[in-house]
């Protein structure tokens, strides 16, 4: 069946400026700043579309701290923020927050690779298939090293339980210029 992009929108808005619900608020301006960015009912606007992630992701939202992480990163220059929000969402459980910092901390010689593959073992354990991946070909491995951090990293990752991030009472409102 054809999605009905306009419908969606009208519902999200709805859904945005009418509910009481914290967790609908947010996700509903996760939503819309998706539908921003890929021109979903409307025309694509990249700054709309990081304006309404980043009321989401202060609401607390993982995915949308994700979503605003990608975004920040495609800008020119480096900002430190975009490893902030990765990290928030990585807390918050995130699947694709989680596997991003695994695979850094494995690129980073001066850091201890258990703590990377608690990480690529949660991502894992959510879904991930790159984590999947990346933990299989450890567990394959010749390398000792990498063999026992692995052993580490999934009791580490047993032990490990996410933190959701409370919603601000009261949210954080949509400012004017992300609304479409």
């Amino acid at each position: 069946a054809p999605r009905d992009y306009a419908k969606a929108l009208v519902h999200l808005r709805k859904a945005a400026s009418q509910t009481t619900d914290g967790d609908i608020y947010r996700r509903a301006i996760y939503s819309l700043g998706y539908m921003a960015e890929e021109g979903h009912g409307v025309k694509a606007d990249m700054v709309k579309a990081e304006c309404l992630y980043r009321v989401s992701a202060e609401n607390g939202y993982a995915n949308a701290q994700y979503a605003l992480s990608l975004l920040i990163r495609l800008k020119p220059g480096i900002s430190p923020k975009t490893l902030d929000w990765v990290e928030r969402a990585a807390k918050q459980g995130d699947a694709l927050s989680l596997f991003g910092l695994g695979e850094l901390a494995l690129m980073n010689p001066l850091r201890d690779y258990s703590y990377a593959y608690r990480l690529l073992t949660l991502a894992a354990d959510r879904g991930d298939s790159d984590a999947m991946h990346l933990i299989e070909e450890a567990s394959k491995s010749t390398n000792e090293k990498v063999r026992k951090s692995l052993l580490i990293g999934r009791q580490l990752a047993r032990e490990w339980e996410p933190v959701v991030e409370k919603i601000p009472e009261p949210p954080i409102p949509i400012p004017a210029p992300c609304v479409f």
